[in-house]
């Protein structure tokens, strides 16, 4: 499987598990799933993160997956050092 449109996904409800904050990090979290032959969707979306001047909003890349698959695959994100933009 790989990245899918949303209107494309075959994998029935989909859930957020991760954020990806900048452009290489998206990179690697595909580069997981197409290797685990999961079928995902990706969305650029805002989210709030904490500095040391208060909290900012930023752009980043929302990794959708089937409900079915969210379990295994917030698994293999741990298991590859990538928690700091988990969706649990």
């Amino acid at each position: 499987m790989s990245r899918v449109a949303i209107d494309e996904f075959s994998g029935g409800e989909v859930i957020e598990v991760y954020v990806a904050g900048r452009l290489a990090e998206a990179q690697l979290i595909e580069e997981l799933f197409n290797g685990h032959t999961v079928e995902y969707v990706v969305n650029l979306e805002s989210y709030l993160a904490g500095t040391v001047f208060g909290v900012s909003e930023y752009a980043g890349a929302a990794f959708y997956v089937s409900v079915e698959q969210a379990k295994f695959c917030r698994r293999i994100l741990r298991e590859a050092g990538f928690e700091a933009g988990m969706i649990d």
